[in-house]
């Protein structure tokens, strides 16, 4: 299973749009995206052609996964746990793989870490192999 990870910034989709158009759904499998462009008109976000947009469709919404049509339906389930966190859970042959992705904001130029934790929590309360990914907008000072 390939994941690509990739903060949009909330560019405008002809500045997404050629990258995430040139992802093979047969070979990427799982896109979690951070900042996506929220599209005011559509009230969604893009999405290329071979994946299934897995998004909160509200303009606070800063993350969303994009699953290759190719995973069966039955195989995988979605959760918005708020603007900020989204997790998907693949059955795989080896048993569930949960993958968070999260977005954590600045606030005047100082990362939080409400949303890291919270995920953290995520990680701790399920029975599942985890990723957790995404823009944590903080360095370790490790």
């Amino acid at each position: 299973m390939t994941i690509i990870q990739y903060n949009c910034g909330n560019t405008n989709h002809r500045l997404a749009r050629p990258l995430l158009d040139s992802l093979d759904p047969e070979k990427h499998h799982i896109l979690a995206i951070q900042e996506p462009y929220y599209n005011t008109y559509t009230q969604s976000t893009y999405c290329p052609r071979g994946f299934q947009l897995l998004y909160e469709p509200k303009a606070a919404t800063r993350v969303c996964f994009m699953i290759s049509k190719n995973i069966s339906l039955a195989s995988w389930s979605w959760q918005a746990v708020n603007p900020d966190i989204t997790i998907i859970t693949i059955q795989t042959y080896r048993g569930p793989v949960q993958i968070i992705n999260v977005y954590n904001p600045r606030v005047e130029g100082v990362a939080q870490t409400e949303n890291i934790i919270s995920a953290i929590s995520l990680l701790e309360t399920e029975h599942a192999e985890s990723i957790l990914l995404g823009d944590m907008n903080l360095h370790h000072p490790r």
